[in-house]
């Protein structure tokens, strides 16, 4: 009989644990770290670090850009703005990014025929 209660107890206490270990809802966000890179037309290299949950990094704008990425679900081919016109020279420019989103491993990169139709197709995340 000790062997039964003995079970029960056990099996009560795992029941319990996994309750309390169990995730919550209210556990913190995880944070969300870029590094963001443009390769210019004339060779120049600019890299930013972004940081969302909170916003911060060296990127000029992370709160905007954290926003847009947030509303793109942190795919980076569903970034950009839907109005605007661009003229078509022809000035190549490469945006990568490396890191996680919401804690996603994230390696993106694209080129770009010209700077401003890389800021047409990626809104203020690569806007520095």
């Amino acid at each position: 009989m000790t062997s039964h209660r003995l079970g029960g107890t056990l099996l009560a206490l795992a029941a319990s644990l996994s309750v309390v270990l169990a995730p919550t809802a209210d556990a913190e966000p995880r944070t969300s770290t870029l590094t963001l890179a443009v390769l210019g037309p004339e060779g120049a290299l600019h890299v930013v670090r972004l940081l969302c949950d909170p916003p911060g990094g060296t990127h000029p704008a992370p709160v905007r850009a954290c926003r847009e990425l947030a509303a793109a679900g942190g795919d980076f081919d569903e970034l950009g703005r839907e109005d605007g016109m661009c003229t078509m020279e022809y000035r190549p420019v490469v945006a990568v990014a490396r890191g996680d989103w919401d804690g996603e491993p994230v390696r993106w990169r694209e080129r770009f025929a010209n700077p401003c139709l890389m800021s047409m197709g990626t809104g203020t995340v690569f806007d520095f």
